[in-house]
């Protein structure tokens, strides 16, 4: 009899192991051999990922992970209009199309991102061309390197590299200008910093220096003190050019300082400048019809070289306010912001979607803004934006979502789908992560639990998008940034957080196998 108990005992406890759910957090709750692109297709829908250029061009597992997995992609920065446009106006396709060409050999498509967004602009040359003015008054000391003995200059300080840092009487003007010559590495191993000149914290100013080098292709930056400040890099040439950068002060006194250490080269500078740029406060007729014509040049130049290459673009981005919204037409000031509704009025979406609609009538045409699952106020601003839009004659295809969201805020996501299902556009999820530490905490410690919950999120969130935006409506799903180390939330933010699918060794996380899940259907 208690051999007989005994192995009743042991019967029991072997069903209700089998039956104890399983919460190690590598466990795999779907099977392997799918990939997320292949989920998605059985389903008819398309899956993307946004996409870093230098990890995509330069680190294998990165490129061979989007490759696998998914079947386009969005490129975060490089198509944006601060990437593109020089300072002269022109054009400058040579990374977008590098990115473009590899991602297209690999059987990716490239989704348009975006054209016409308040930040991310060359906002130096927008201004420049609205008759902006400047101070008349240099406020640097010794920009022309006149002053000074031997190697040395009057107001500048060698940081880096002091022996590639000498005088030349190869000038653009007068008799001495500044040589730097470098052997290649970090932009701040030939660094030469001007002594402190007085600025007013919130107030603009327009740094400019004339540049040649002894090859082509040298590349070059400007940035502040005490509060670093970058400019994006500058590409020289063996003539003499103009660069320009403008800066908000953060402090009472600055310095700039001049980082020439990236590319082997020798760099001749001369007549640095440093000046208080002043704005017209008063939107006149002629600033109008200037960025009007501005707006218009870019979106012609951008979606032109692309037409019939790039079958989808996010024509505005993120028009709407926080809060109880409303329309964006000011806001946080910085280099590379500008407010072309600031011009142009409610018309600016309008005139960009006419632009865009005019370059390619076969390209769909997106409006994209953020945390409409987190406020139903901006959701449905920007659902009657839209279709104000519309009534005026704009060619509006979709409404992109962001959806940064986390695994507490998850409350609003079926409202929000059903009320973009209910516009008739295409619908998109345009670039989501869900954070695991939304409250920032820096004493965070990552759990199997948290890693599971995020799990639920990610099916959550796709479920119900396939529940509740009809097939004919379903443009995309796209996935902001591959592992955790790569996430802007980390890189850019500087939060401590785990938002992505993979971690920072490429090992699928519970969240990939929740998304798989819920593609699938379980």
């Amino acid at each position: 009899m208690d051999k007989l108990f005994l192995c009743f005992l042991v019967l029991l406890c072997s069903l209700s192991a089998c039956n104890k759910e399983d919460k190690n957090p590598d466990a795999n709750p779907t099977q392997t051999s799918s990939t997320l692109k292949s989920a998605a297709r059985s389903i008819g829908l398309k899956i993307g990922m946004g996409t870093d250029y230098s990890l995509y061009v330069t680190d294998t597992a990165y490129a061979n992970t989007i490759n696998r997995e998914f079947d386009n992609m969005t490129v975060g920065y490089l198509w944006k209009h601060g990437a593109v446009v020089k300072p002269d106006g022109t054009l400058d396709f040579s990374k977008a199309d590098g990115i473009f060409n590899k991602a297209t050999a690999s059987g990716l498509d490239v989704f348009g991102h975006c054209l016409v967004w308040h930040a991310n602009n060359n906002a130096t040359y927008l201004n420049s061309q609205l008759n902006s003015t400047s101070g008349t008054i240099n406020l640097l000391v010794n920009g022309n390197f006149e002053a000074g003995s031997g190697n040395d200059f009057s107001n500048w300080e060698k940081l880096n590299g002091a022996s590639g840092i000498v005088s030349t009487t190869s000038s653009y003007s007068g008799t001495r200008a500044c040589e730097i010559s470098s052997s290649g590495g970090n932009y701040w191993d030939r660094q030469l910093a001007s002594g402190l000149f007085e600025t007013t914290i919130g107030r603009t100013y327009k740094v400019t220096l004339h540049i040649k080098s002894s090859a082509q292709g040298g590349i070059g930056r400007i940035s502040t003190r005490p509060t670093a400040q970058y400019q994006s890099d500058f590409n020289t040439a063996t003539n003499w050019q103009e660069i320009t950068w403008s800066f908000v002060a953060k402090d009472s006194k600055s310095s700039i300082c001049l980082d020439m250490g990236k590319a082997v080269n020798t760099y001749y500078v001369d007549e640095v400048a440093v000046y208080e740029q002043i704005i017209p406060a008063s939107v006149t007729t002629e600033s109008i019809a200037k960025v009007d014509t501005l707006m218009k040049r870019w979106i012609k130049g951008m979606m032109g070289h692309y037409k019939g290459k790039v079958k989808a673009w996010d024509v505005v981005n993120e028009p709407m306010l926080d809060g109880s919204s409303g329309l964006r037409i000011s806001g946080s000031t910085g280099s590379d912001t500008f407010y072309w509704s600031n011009y142009l009025g409610r018309n600016y979406a309008l005139k960009a979607f006419q632009y865009a609609h005019e370059v390619d009538p076969n390209a769909l045409l997106f409006i994209n803004e953020y945390n409409l699952e987190y406020n139903p106020t901006k959701l449905d601003s920007l659902i009657a934006y839209v279709k104000q839009l519309r009534a005026k004659g704009a060619h509006i295809d979709g409404i992109g979502t962001q959806m940064h969201t986390d695994i507490n805020n998850l409350v609003n996501v079926d409202q929000m789908f059903k009320k973009l299902a209910a516009t008739g556009l295409l619908v998109r999820v345009s670039e989501l992560d869900v954070r695991v530490n939304p409250s920032n905490s820096g004493s965070f410690v990552l759990s199997g639990d948290l890693l599971y919950k995020q799990s639920d999120a990610y099916g959550y969130i796709i479920k119900s998008y396939l529940n509740n935006i009809p097939a004919a409506q379903r443009h995309g799903f796209t996935i902001w940034g591959v592992t955790d180390a790569d996430s802007w939330i980390v890189t850019v933010q500087k939060y401590a957080d785990y938002p992505l699918l993979w971690d920072k060794s490429y090992k699928k996380k519970p969240a990939y196998f929740g998304l798989m899940k819920g593609i699938q259907g379980n």
